[in-house]
């Protein structure tokens, strides 16, 4: 009889383990937040899907998930840390078409750290926090992260700090310009080492006819014409191109005229001039020789053709 009882009372055991077994719960997905560092200062979180976030829901419920998220970052470094005050700037991400992200969001280092010489990896792989994170992608110079392939000028705005290498020599971007090009972003920018401005217009179009007709005006001997911005060649980088040119203080030829200004003999003839120029370098002289594309330096004393971006299109 008790080896009977002892016979059932496995079988019942091994039922219940069987059972157990087909409902395993499935292994808790990770907790860290996926990092892709973008620049000395910046970084872009990935926050771990949440399944009771859906598509369907309005974004207040969405957002949850990232507003979650940073309180538990701020709180993991406010006991982990010996930082006074959160070294970290969060902000919103939205993709190239404008659309936040419920997902993601963009860490900042405050200007403090900045000004200290840390960077964003320094800070995120403090004693204490770094277990919190998943930095998944390193730092690349040379590579645009996904994240701003349609927003360039963006980009090289949030990282001003960063010398960027063109043909040999380091330039540093100190601010957009207001006077945009056709088809293009440009930018004033310092060459390292000697602190000269230049011009650095980033082509947003895959063309070589802008860069060939610098190169054609600029001439075998470089020395180039008065009348023509200097023009020190074409870097590449994340497969756009970039225009070294000097940088030139002046006033677009519509704004000198609503000013009350006249243009001058000498100004006019150096207009004149600069188009025959063209015509003798074999550059298109069918081109806009419009308000817009011309600048009169502040001393009023040369007038420069600018911006060939709309013929290189032809």
């Amino acid at each position: 009889m008790f080896k009977y009882f002892m016979i059932v009372l496995i079988f019942l055991s091994s039922q219940v383990i069987a059972s157990d077994a087909g409902h395993l719960e499935p292994p808790a997905t990770s907790s860290k937040l996926k990092v892709q560092v973008l620049s000395k200062h910046e970084a872009l979180v990935e926050v771990p899907e949440n399944p009771g976030i859906k598509e369907e829901q309005p974004h207040k419920v969405k957002n949850e998930a990232i507003q979650n998220a940073i309180n538990k970052l701020r709180k993991t470094f406010k006991e982990s840390t010996d930082y006074k005050d959160f070294p970290l700037v969060c902000e919103a991400y939205e993709d190239e078409d404008g659309n936040r992200s419920y997902r993601s969001f963009i860490l900042r280092l405050q200007q403090d750290e900045i000004n200290a010489g840390k960077t964003i990896e320094d800070v995120l792989k403090t004693p204490g926090v770094q277990d919190r994170f998943d930095i998944a992608v390193p730092f690349d110079s040379d590579a645009v992260p996904q994240a701003y392939k349609f927003k360039v000028a963006e980009w090289v705005l949030k990282n001003k700090s960063e010398p960027y290498n063109l043909n040999g020599k380091n330039y540093v971007i100190e601010k957009l310009l207001p006077r945009q090009g056709s088809y293009g972003w440009v930018f004033l920018a310092k060459e390292a080492g000697t602190e000269e401005k230049r011009l650095i217009k980033i082509l947003s179009t895959p063309s070589d006819r802008e860069a060939d007709m610098y190169e054609k005006l600029q001439g075998a001997d470089g020395k180039g014409h008065l009348n023509f911005p200097k023009y020190y060649g074409v870097g590449k980088k994340w497969g756009y191109e970039w225009l070294i040119m000097e940088y030139i203080d002046g006033e677009i030829l519509g704004q000198y005229l609503k000013s009350g200004k006249n243009l001058t003999d000498q100004l006019n003839q150096q207009i004149k001039d600069a188009t025959r120029y063209m015509a003798e370098c074999g550059v298109d002289t069918e081109r806009e020789n419009d308000q817009e594309n011309i600048l009169i330096t502040n001393d009023y004393k040369r007038a420069v053709l600018i911006d060939f971006g709309t013929l290189a299109q032809r």
